[in-house]
């Protein structure tokens, strides 16, 4: 079980670690700290009688892009309850350990991302609005990671703020 997690976490301290995995596992992803099928995941099965093995395939086929596309989703909605929790903790001067909890959340969604984005790069993936979405939020988790992270100066990281949260903030000039 563990071993992903492990790795994933490393840089940081296991109290950190487990603050943010069991933030990570709020977000309903379907698996998020073991190797194994989540209780999370659908439970339906295969029909076990098929006609022709294309009819196993095709069955299988759809099923599991179902399935993608409801982890796309999962994911998707995940990076967007970040946003909200920037919002509440890194708006009015984050702390040092508010920025690396930050930092390490958008690790672990960047590389969830990055499985996803692996699965649906093919031009030939016939879910081309999940494989949107997925380039999509990956470029947004970067992005804030260069708000947040990058070498922004403040002036310019308050105007991007005052741009992207103009109604949540009350911003003096």
């Amino acid at each position: 079980g563990g071993g992903v997690q492990q790795r994933w976490l490393r840089r940081d301290s296991r109290q950190t670690a487990r603050t943010v995995w069991e933030k990570v596992a709020d977000l309903n992803l379907a698996n998020p700290t073991h190797t194994d099928h989540s209780l999370l995941m659908a439970t339906d099965t295969l029909a076990t009688t098929f006609a022709e093995p294309a009819d196993l395939a095709g069955s299988l086929s759809k099923r599991v892009f179902r399935l993608f596309k409801a982890q796309v989703e999962d994911w998707h909605d995940g990076c967007q309850r970040l946003n909200t929790w920037e919002e509440q903790t890194l708006l009015d001067a984050p702390t040092s350990e508010q920025l690396a909890q930050h930092a390490l959340a958008l690790d672990i969604l960047e590389r969830i991302g990055g499985m996803l984005w692996f699965a649906s790069r093919d031009k030939d993936f016939p879910d081309r609005e999940s494989a949107g979405l997925v380039a999509m939020t990956l470029q947004d988790l970067k992005d804030r990671r260069a708000l947040w992270h990058g070498k922004l100066k403040s002036q310019q990281r308050d105007e991007i703020l005052r741009d992207i949260f103009h109604d949540v903030l009350n911003w003096k000039s």
